[in-house]
């Protein structure tokens, strides 16, 4: 499964060191983070569309996010 950025470009790296780094990155910087992990489901006629989204809360810095690619 491929991920991608809020702006549409695509993440250059597996979704696991993207998510290493940006916490890593983010502590490193003095930022208190919260990770959240959200996902859905919707049945549309014989099908399962599922969506998943992955949120960095950064303490007063806005938040990041990333989900798979359409």
């Amino acid at each position: 499964m491929s991920w991608e950025k809020y702006n549409g470009e695509p993440l250059q790296e597996s979704i696991l060191d993207a998510v290493e780094n940006a916490i890593i990155r983010e502590v490193n910087n003095g930022i208190r983070l919260k990770v959240f992990i959200g996902t859905d489901s919707q049945v549309k006629r014989n099908t399962i569309e599922v969506a998943t989204v992955i949120v960095f809360l950064r303490e007063k810095k806005g938040g990041i996010h990333v989900y798979p690619q359409r």
